[in-house]
């Protein structure tokens, strides 16, 4: 997915064409998906083998991160607060899931015997950009 393909689309008026796409939607996710991701996670074996499949879904969610924080501004400069709220609501959430999914592909990494320098734990990343991998997943 990229991201033309998440700002161009239907535009509905109808509260039941809306109604109908949306159960379309998660219809074909899970129907159409459900072999394809019931072949794919038969073979994940090993710890490592998580690794590849949970960057692809963070790169995806960053993705959406990103268009979802640009509508929420963009609502907002129109005066459009109610909707800026609710998609503020959900870019907060795609923030949670990269944290959660960053947490899960550190989880893949081999264990180690000897503690790391906590010193460079967060290199490469901006001030306040840390992945919060070493903080428990709240259940």
């Amino acid at each position: 997915m990229n991201i033309e393909q998440l700002l161009t689309g239907m535009t509905y008026s109808d509260q039941y064409d809306l109604i109908r796409h949306l159960d379309a939607q998660t219809d074909r996710a899970f129907t159409l998906m459900e072999t394809a991701s019931i072949q794919a996670t038969r073979q994940l074996q090993e710890t490592a083998d998580y690794q590849a499949p949970i960057l692809t879904g963070r790169g995806q969610i960053a993705d959406v991160a990103v268009v979802l924080e640009a509508m929420v501004t963009a609502a907002q400069a129109n005066g459009q607060t109610d909707l800026a709220q609710l998609l503020g609501a959900a870019a907060e959430t795609a923030d949670d899931l990269l944290i959660y999914l960053a947490r899960a592909a550190h989880g893949t990494l081999p264990a180690t015997t000897d503690q790391d320098d906590d010193a460079g734990e967060d290199e490469g990343q901006e001030d306040g950009d840390q992945d919060q991998a070493g903080e428990p997943v709240a259940a």
